[in-house]
C-alpha cells in the first residue's frame, strides 16, 4: 500500500500565497490536499480518477 504524505515545500508555500494575493479560488487545491491527508483506499481511487495521480519516475530525491 502506497502511502501518501504532504510536502508543503518553500516554492509550494510561495505559490499559494500568490494565489491568495490574486484572490484564486483555492477550494480545488484544498480539496486535493484533505483528500491527501485523508489516505483512504477511497480517497485515493478519486484521486487517481479525476486527478490522474500515478507515481513518478525517475531518481528518488
Amino acid at each position: 500500500m502506497v502511502r501518501l504524505e504532504v510536502d508543503y515545500t518553500s516554492a509550494f508555500r510561495r505559490d499559494v500565497k500568490r494565489l491568495q494575493r490574486k484572490h484564486a479560488d483555492l477550494t480545488e487545491l484544498k480539496n486535493v490536499i484533505r483528500l491527501v491527508l485523508e489516505n483512504t483506499e477511497e480517497s485515493k481511487e478519486i484521486l487517481r480518477v479525476r486527478h490522474r495521480a500515478h507515481r513518478l519516475k525517475g531518481k528518488d530525491w
